[in-house]
């Protein structure tokens, strides 16, 4: 998609069953309604920063596990992420809980899934239809906009901005994000092993998103 694409229109991407994954530019304000119907070989999707509101954008999308909604979104939809039946994991970056249709997320099971929000906002999601009807909530590191697990992680190797990640389970998605919470890159890893470059510059910091982990670098 073009770098100075402000609007995805309405049905753009409808029943487009194989589209495995899309970078949305950070120019795009707006997801209008239906754009990505029934994509049901999307697994993951990020919406930058950049985007205010979201339409009925994703209802169908019956493979879509994690989805990333940035910290500008305002207005979520109905049934904007409605039957997505096998969502596990959302991460909405805004501090300030966004205007939600109470069936934004209908028949996406949202009671087996986490929740991921500003650790200054945890208790106002929890309050907030429909955000209230997930099963579990957790919070994010507000300097970077990603939660920064104890676990042990993949080996992570670095050089003038180009991240490689070894060790990870074939298909994982990863994604990279700057300090700021914008997206740098993501991939999907192929023979335990991934390569992003993410133009991140050498002494900043980078959030790695694998899986449902993450973990902050800084890059050489």
């Amino acid at each position: 998609l073009s770098e100075n694409l402000m609007d995805i229109r309405e049905y753009v991407f409808r029943n487009c069953s194989s589209l495995k994954s899309l970078t949305i530019p950070n120019s795009v304000t707006m997801l209008s309604e239906l754009t990505f119907e029934n994509c049901s070989s999307l697994t993951s999707i990020v919406i930058p920063n950049s985007v205010t509101t979201i339409g009925k954008s994703f209802v169908g999308c019956t493979n879509l596990a994690t989805i990333t909604i940035g910290s500008s979104v305002r207005k979520i939809d109905l049934q904007s992420f409605a039957s997505c039946t096998k969502m596990k994991t959302v991460y909405c970056l805004s501090k300030d809980v966004p205007s939600t249709s109470a069936d934004a997320f209908q028949d996406s099971n949202p009671q087996n899934a986490t929740l991921y929000v500003p650790a200054s906002s945890l208790n106002d999601y929890k309050t907030t239809v429909p955000w209230s009807y997930f099963g579990t909530f957790k919070a994010l590191d507000e300097s970077a906009g990603i939660e920064t697990p104890h676990s042990a992680l993949p080996m992570i190797l670095g050089q003038g901005g180009l991240l490689t990640i070894q060790g990870v389970a074939e298909g994982t998605h990863i994604s990279i994000y700057g300090a700021n919470g914008m997206l740098a890159g993501e991939t999907v890893s192929r023979n335990g092993c991934a390569t992003v470059n993410t133009n991140l510059q050498p002494g900043s910091v980078a959030i790695i998103k694998i899986g449902d982990r993450s973990v902050k670098v800084v890059v050489k």
